[in-house]
């Protein structure tokens, strides 16, 4: 059969050329090419967000309904297309707007670390064992666990690696290397093999992922380094993916193959700034939400997205690295902490680990804002949790000129003298709205009088500043105010925020609010009976506490009591990484705390549709 017809789609800016098949979509193409394109809905056509300029009309097939629906005839006359839904069916260059792809993105690496004396699960020593006598015959095995000051049988070790001990040792006149991973001898090796012992941990979010690389034996951090998560082109919050999942039957492999993929990339970077042997790593300690996890291993989590939302597993998991195809030494592991429910993963029990929520005398809540809004409570006595699903608006998803805190990004908005000030990230020319800014924004607009308690975005108030108004533009329900004009914006566009976004970051901030208040009552505990809400996550580390309580996301108390954590989740794989004590605390947290479901109460929807008023 003579070979299927190819067609040539170049993208820009970056010249990247890939020979698709005819009929597939243009995100199709850019996968091939490696191209990230930020898709929240999953590729349904459903969110607008995938939007991308062709050279030539012709290049791809008619429009969808769904791009009908998203794009005005106008831009369609231009070029513009919904990448997931575009079918190339001749030569065609296609040109992605920083807004729209998986750029740089501002990544929160660090948080609180508590600094301990480390005590790895991994060692590696130097050993210059006696020789055997006749009056010290002792087996070698035993030998060795003597010289690691171990009793006799604890130390175990695989059939192989029993039957190279006896020439290892005497090949190197028993003096020796000896790498133990938790009670087994993993490792036997000559003097001169070198004593580098470190560890990686990896915080694996819905939207960014960490990477943190330590020396095992002094607890030292050497390095970092993170990215955007790339499962983001199947979708911007975990019900996408998982209905993408649902929807293609090689979903799965995909998405577990994309985070090994960028796990292995991470660590080697990590690696090669501090100058270290990927061969030297010998542990990695995993947390994430449930469902991040289960990709992570290749595990199903479909039935986290259906009724009663259970997944495969909680508990800690210790798998072989080389089984899993992480790039660290053949002989590491990877350990993923446990989790707590479907909707409250290792994430969170990290971030407790890292904070010591639990351990305080007083009632604390800690929340972790994100497209799944995790909530753990300490009341002084007991530990709850539970999530809510904000959705993917605090991620600049679903919103009119949202995208992810990116260069050019709005990340801060204020008035002062009466004038609009508006910050973007790396001070570029504004190119679209992140989540910080969206929040900035409803505030200033609510304290002007521009922005209803109920979320109506106009401009009939009393005493508001001309400078302010004339920014309103549109008519009901298509209002929007303009937050940067075409001349100021990076790409020639206004960029504003819509009575569409507001509905939107209603429904993100009621969900957050409402899943609190829910978890204090449950615990019988009143807002003022809490001493600190501890904000953990990126999200939480950049947005202004007085934004938050303006909207209303957060129960109103004296900003005094709100305090960042920074990524309390990531600090938590590392103490867990070297620390076994910590780890077991992990455990046992993910054990004996409560999970508290709230999706079928109907407390919930009231206290939810309560918390969508702004105050």
């Amino acid at each position: 059969m003579p070979p299927e017809e190819t067609i040539t789609v170049v993208f820009e800016p970056g010249g990247q050329a890939v020979q698709a098949p005819p009929g597939s979509t243009l995100m199709e193409a850019a996968e091939t090419a490696g191209i990230v394109l930020w898709a929240p809905c999953g590729r349904r056509g459903t969110c607008g967000q995938c939007r991308v300029i062709i050279s030539s009309t012709d290049g791809c097939a008619e429009p969808s309904a769904a791009e009908l629906e998203h794009l005005p005839q106008s831009e369609i006359e231009e070029g513009w297309r919904l990448a997931c839904q575009a079918q190339v069916v001749s030569d065609v260059t296609v040109s992605v707007s920083p807004r729209f792809a998986a750029g740089k993105a501002q990544v929160l690496e660090m948080g609180l670390l508590e600094r301990a004396a480390p005590a790895p699960n991994v060692v590696k020593r130097r050993l210059q064992l006696p020789r055997p006598t006749l009056e010290d015959p002792v087996a070698d095995l035993h030998r060795l666990e003597r010289a690691l000051g171990l009793s006799t049988g604890t130390l175990n070790t695989g059939r192989r690696l029993a039957a190279s001990l006896p020439g290892e040792l005497r090949r190197h006149d028993f003096n020796v290397t000896a790498t133990v991973i938790g009670d087994t001898l993993v490792e036997i090796s000559g003097p001169d093999a070198g004593e580098a012992c470190c560890g990686a941990a990896l915080d694996i979010g819905t939207t960014t992922i960490v990477a943190y690389l330590v020396e095992l034996r002094t607890g030292e951090l050497l390095a970092t380094a993170s990215t955007l998560n790339p499962q983001a082109t199947y979708g911007a919050d975990v019900i996408s993916r998982l209905d993408f999942i649902r929807r293609q039957p090689d979903a799965l492999d995909a998405m577990h193959r994309t985070a090994v993929q960028v796990t292995n990339s991470l660590i080697g970077q990590a690696c090669d700034e501090a100058g270290v042997d990927n061969a030297c790593v010998y542990e990695l300690t995993v947390v994430g939400n449930t469902c991040m996890h289960h990709l992570f291993l290749g595990i199903d989590p479909s039935n986290i997205a259906v009724t009663p939302f259970t997944p495969a597993v909680t508990r800690a998991l210790s798998v072989p690295a080389a089984r899993l195809g992480v790039d660290i030494s053949p002989v590491g592991m990877v350990e993923c902490l446990p989790n707590v429910a479907g909707y409250v993963g290792a994430d969170i029990v990290g971030a407790i680990v890292a904070t010591g929520l639990d351990k305080r005398s007083d009632a604390a809540v800690m929340i972790d804002i994100g497209t799944n809004g995790e909530v753990a409570l300490w009341t002084g006595e007991e530990l709850l949790c539970c999530s809510c699903a904000a959705g993917p608006a605090f991620e600049g998803a679903q919103i009119t000129h949202g995208m992810r805190a990116m260069t050019g990004a709005i990340d801060h908005v204020a008035c002062r003298d009466e004038a609009l000030v508006i910050s973007t990230i790396d001070d570029a020319k504004p190119t679209g709205l992140c989540g910080s800014g969206l929040l900035d924004a409803a505030a200033v607009l609510l304290d002007c009088g521009l922005l209803a308690s109920s979320g109506r975005l106009g401009h009939d108030a009393a005493d508001v500043p001309a400078s302010l108004r004339e920014r309103i533009a549109g008519t009901d329900p298509n209002r929007r105010f303009v937050l940067a004009r075409p001349e100021t914006s990076a790409e020639g566009t206004e960029i504003a925020l819509t009575q569409r976004d507001v509905r939107q970051l209603q429904l993100a901030s009621g969900a957050i609010r409402a899943g609190t208040e829910l978890l204090l009552a449950e615990a019988g505990l009143a807002r003022d009976d809490v001493s600190e809400f501890l904000l953990a996550g990126a999200f939480g580390s950049y947005i202004r506490p007085a934004s938050a309580l303006r909207i209303g996301m957060l129960p109103n108390v004296p900003a005094d009591r709100i305090r960042s954590v920074g990524n309390a989740a990531g600090m938590g794989a590392v103490l867990c990484l070297t620390s076994v004590q910590a780890r077991a605390y992990a455990t046992e947290l993910a054990r004996r705390a409560r999970y508290v479901e709230l999706s079928a109460r109907l407390d919930f929807q009231e206290a939810f549709a309560e918390a969508m008023t702004f105050p």
